[in-house]
């Protein structure tokens, strides 16, 4: 393990001691962890600091109340292509895609949809691959209710006709 010198307090330190950053080619950071919090709270507390952070927040917050709709068809295409990005699938899918095909009723259920950006609820709308094996491409995705994708998540349209075909004899003894 190599020593590396700190730009804040001068000190070699074991190379462990130093943030990854991929963006700098010895793929740590300058300044030791130590320095980079000492200098993180020197930022926090220079004037003006609180009002940028609360203008963010409350900008956050109206977009939130003003289109909860839009703001999960921004967060959808972000985490899509986050996911896509790491199993090495292609995404097209874009915000006004999702915003545009996002309905009020889940296609598979029937029941209303809620994009509610606070928390996840089994009538939470979901980004759904139909073939899994396949990238998030526009054809070959849908929004459906979280219920619904937990229940087909690994499941085939014949397993599913068997469960509901059962549960019905099940139920009416």
């Amino acid at each position: 393990m190599n020593d590396v010198i700190c730009v804040g307090c001068r000190k070699s330190l074991p190379e462990t001691d130093f943030a990854v950053d991929k963006m700098r080619s010895t793929g740590r950071r300058y300044k030791c962890r130590s320095c980079s919090a000492d200098e993180f709270k020197r930022w926090q507390a220079t004037p003006g600091y609180a009002t940028r952070l609360k203008k963010q927040l409350v900008k956050r917050h109206e977009l939130r109340d003003e289109d909860p709709k839009m703001r999960w068809a921004q967060y959808t295409k972000n985490a899509a292509t986050r996911r896509a990005k790491k199993k090495g699938f292609v995404c097209n899918i874009t915000v006004e895609w999702l915003y545009a095909n996002a309905p009020d009723n889940c296609v598979l259920l029937d029941i209303p949809l809620v994009y509610s950006n606070v928390a996840s609820y089994s009538n939470s709308p979901a980004l759904d691959r139909k073939d899994n094996e396949i990238g998030y491409l526009q054809d070959n995705c849908w929004v459906i209710s979280m219920k619904a994708n937990r229940i087909k998540t690994n499941a085939t349209p014949e397993e599913i006709e068997l469960l509901a075909k059962n549960l019905k004899r099940a139920l009416a003894v």
